[in-house]
């Protein structure tokens, strides 16, 4: 079964909604962002079981530029995708299975 997720983006971080139960894993399979004026965009990941975060990464785009992440992200319990814009108004949509 695949959730659709969409939203803002915000300033600060912004977590990718993965609805994940206690023993079992969920895959974030694809990712989508857009914001009509310049703007970077950085996309961080969080590991449980290491208790750290680390960027994946991080691009500046210009006015109306969008980002297709086709990566299978696969988070055990507790892990994160994180997800934050320099500006207001970028969008996201995510597929999560």
């Amino acid at each position: 079964m695949i959730n659709i997720d969409q939203g803002d983006v915000g300033l600060t971080d912004t977590a990718i909604k993965t609805n994940i139960i206690y023993g079992s894993i969920t895959i974030v399979n694809f990712l989508r962002f857009r914001n009509p004026a310049a703007y970077t965009l950085t996309l961080s990941r969080y590991s449980k079981k290491a208790n750290r975060t680390d960027v994946v990464y991080q691009y500046a785009l210009s006015a109306g530029d969008t980002i297709v992440d086709t990566t299978q992200y696969i988070l055990n319990y507790g892990d994160t995708l994180y997800v934050k814009s320099s500006v207001t108004g970028t969008i996201y949509v995510a597929n999560v299975q």
